[in-house]
């Protein structure tokens, strides 16, 4: 979670919070139609002995923060995935190199992998009043980890690289030249982990 803390009367982002809100709304309506129009295409096309659908609960990038995540084998060693939470969304695939249970995989996962609170504080006299709101970055992400494999379900976890936050950089840096005080964690490795059932 990023924070950037203001104690001036106007937010940086005013212009854009309504179209921020209106946007993930339409993000997260669009990783719903994604979430079935994966898994029924990918269940079309899979060969018929490896055809697995998994789901998920669990945090971290590949579930948007805090949510579900529904992968589809495509053939013995790759899958496709598209997750959806409470902060965020991603779509990607993974490939599992390894036949062992559960597998180590190699993940290629483009979402939601940085929040930002904007919070604007009005102070009269020695009281204040502060608002936050939340901006959300998408990137391409790469993972390294484990997760079930066939019929069985079970645990799985991720190492996450960043590899792009969108336009938080340039967003970042306007703010600095401003002056605005910057409160955040900016570390490019994440994890996520949760609990897979495969039918």
């Amino acid at each position: 979670l990023q924070q950037w803390p203001y104690n001036r009367g106007r937010n940086y982002f005013d212009d854009c919070v309504i179209h921020c809100l209106e946007g993930t709304s339409m993000s997260i309506k669009k990783i719903l139609y994604s979430l079935v129009f994966i898994t029924l295409s990918a269940h079309s096309f899979a060969d018929d002995e490896v055809n697995k659908t998994a789901f998920s609960i669990g945090l971290g990038i590949p579930y948007g923060v805090v949510g579900i995540n529904i992968s589809q084998d495509v053939t013995e060693d790759v899958e496709l995935t598209a997750g959806i939470g409470v902060f965020g969304w991603a779509v990607g695939a993974r490939y599992y190199p390894s036949t062992e249970t559960p597998q180590f995989r190699l993940s290629g996962i483009y979402g939601t992998n940085t929040i930002v609170m904007v919070e604007e504080c009005g102070f009269a006299g020695s009281s204040s009043n502060c608002t936050s709101e939340f901006k959300h970055y998408e990137g391409m992400n790469f993972g390294i980890g484990f997760g079930p494999r066939g019929n069985e379900g079970g645990w799985n976890a991720d190492v996450i690289l960043i590899l792009t936050r969108g336009n938080f950089n340039s967003d970042r840096n306007d703010m600095e030249s401003e002056g605005y005080e910057i409160d955040a964690d900016e570390g490019a490795i994440k994890f996520s982990g949760g609990y897979s059932w495969r039918f």
